[in-house]
Formats: structure tokens, sequence, C-alpha cells
């Protein structure tokens, strides 16, 4: 499914806060209330919009990326699919070039980072990773 500028605007909104009301993204983008409504709703069913989310202080957490070689012989998006439903992966991105995937790893300390990690070498299909701790993020 394709989408206009109007979605796009309504996307750019909801991204930097998914908690903006309706009636305010309406008169933002120049729309009813009720047609915002609308395209959100269809933007949900076409699976464009797949959840509403929060942003936690970057201080709060510990976060890491962690670059993920998987075996050809295993449907990378299917790995990944399996990944993405690990505790504290907050997303997979499939790569080009040395790297299969990239996912982003949270946690609240390092232990739990780390419990993270091992559940992702424990899929079917890992050969390797590369995991780096973010230091700092602006």
């Amino acid at each position: 499914m394709s989408i206009g500028e109007k979605d796009l605007s309504i996307i750019d909104i909801l991204v930097k806060d998914s908690r903006t009301p309706y009636v305010q993204i309406a008169e933002k983008i120049g729309l009813s209330e009720a047609a915002v409504r609308k395209r959100i709703t269809r933007m949900q069913e076409n699976g464009i919009i797949r959840k509403f989310t929060i942003d936690v202080e970057k201080d709060v957490l510990v976060r890491a990326i962690c670059l993920i070689t998987v075996d050809p012989a295993r449907n990378t998006p299917e790995v990944s699919e399996e990944l993405i439903s690990a505790e504290g992966v907050e997303g997979c991105y499939e790569l080009t070039g040395s790297y299969d995937v990239i996912a982003f790893l949270f946690g609240s300390d390092i232990k739990q980072l780390n419990n993270t990690i091992d559940s992702i070498r424990r899929v079917e299909g890992i050969l390797s990773t590369n995991t780096s701790i973010v230091l700092r993020s602006w």
C-alpha cells in the first residue's frame, strides 16, 4: 500500500509523540479529526503503523547494537522475526555488507543486556554476533 503526503505528515507527528491527540494532528495538517482517525486506523489495519510506543530517557537504560551473521541455509527474515520477539530487542533490520542483521538492544543493566545477547546467540541459524554498548546518544 502506498501512502500520501498527509499520511506521511501524520506518521511524522506520531513518531515524535505517539500520544498527540487526533484533533491536534488534524489542525497541523489541515484535515478534520475524523479524517485523521480514519487514516490512522487504515494505516494500522494495513500494517503501516504497527504499534504506538514510548521513548524512555536515554540514561535510564543500557543500550547496545548487535551485528549478526546468519547461516546462509536459514531464511534471514525468519531469523529476524525470532529475534524481534526476544525480550530486550527493540528492533531488527536486514543489512547489506559483512553482517546480515542489526539488532538494537536495551536492558535495565549490563546483566539484563547480557541475557538478551545470550538469547540471541541461541537462535537457530545465528553464526556470530558482534555487540557494541552505546556510551552516549543525542
